[in-house]
């Protein structure tokens, strides 16, 4: 890529892990659907263990076959609630190290591209999280609108 084409897109960012130097890419549209299906896989996970523990309970509170249907279908609508976008955004912002292994991965694959998300999460350092994420989302927070200040105007004596 030449270098007026790589400023013009974003400069990629360099990290060392484990002592070899990595190039991490913008994230793309495509990488944040990946990730939106990333979080719906987590939230899947997540159903089928809280579904066990709410019908183990039930079971236990009224007896195996004495469930009445009304908890059944609130124990359902909990744990089939669809993903939003807030979801996805509150995962992105969460700091978790799942969540941040997966982006770096995305990041990533733009230079290597068969890197692997297990390949990834052994080269990661729990202590370079915070760096991935701040390297990754660089400039993000300023870009959003909902972050913006208003100028400050000089006061007139």
């Amino acid at each position: 890529m030449s270098d007026s084409l790589e400023a013009a897109v974003g400069a990629a960012k360099e990290i060392s892990l484990q002592g070899r130097t990595h190039r991490l890419h913008e994230l793309t549209v495509g990488d944040m659907a990946d990730f939106e299906q990333f979080v719906k896989k987590l939230r899947r996970e997540d159903n089928a263990v809280k579904y066990k523990d709410l019908t183990d309970a039930a079971k236990e509170l009224y007896g195996s076959g004495n469930i009445p249907p009304d908890v059944f279908r609130t124990i359902a609508d909990i744990c089939t609630r669809k993903v939003t976008q807030e979801d996805v955004e509150r995962e992105a912002q969460s700091g978790s190290i799942q969540t941040a292994v997966f982006i770096c991965w995305k990041a990533l694959q733009h230079y290597q591209p068969s890197i692997t998300l297990d390949e990834v999460g052994k080269l990661l350092d729990i202590s370079q999280i915070p760096e991935v994420m701040a390297l990754i989302g660089a400039g993000e927070e300023e870009a959003d609108p909902k972050n913006a200040q208003p100028p400050e105007t000089s006061k007139q004596k």
